[in-house]
């Protein structure tokens, strides 16, 4: 990825659907990832992100694909990280994921450059 100034607004946030709906079990394996078990409002860190394991609210709509999985993974960029710094802590969640076998979908402005 090259190294490039953006805009905060371009990456402070990104949203995974995740196929389960077992969000607790998903959060308590996001622990394995975290550097301590701090929480920030109610969130994980994991690099330089916080996350927050949530109910997909379009879940209930009858919506097909990813947008009708279960489970939302909230991440939000922490004051200060860089553009490279956010996009490869959501990586390597995205790694995490896959190598625990569960479906996961980014959806944000830089999901192109999340490709393992």
């Amino acid at each position: 990825m090259e190294n490039v100034s953006l805009s905060w607004e371009l990456y402070e946030s990104c949203d995974i659907y995740v196929e389960t709906d077992d969000r607790c079990a998903l959060s308590g394996l996001l622990l394995e990832l975290t550097e301590s078990k701090t929480a920030r409002e109610g969130s994980l860190i994991i690099g330089r992100v916080a996350v927050s394991v949530a109910h997909n609210d379009y879940e209930s709509g009858g919506v097909a694909g990813f947008l009708g999985w279960g489970t939302v993974i909230e991440c939000a960029a922490v004051p200060g990280a860089s553009y490279e710094e956010v996009a490869g802590s959501v990586r390597r969640l995205l790694g995490f994921l896959e190598k625990h076998r569960l479906q996961a979908v980014p959806v944000c402005q830089f999901e192109e450059d999340l490709t393992m």
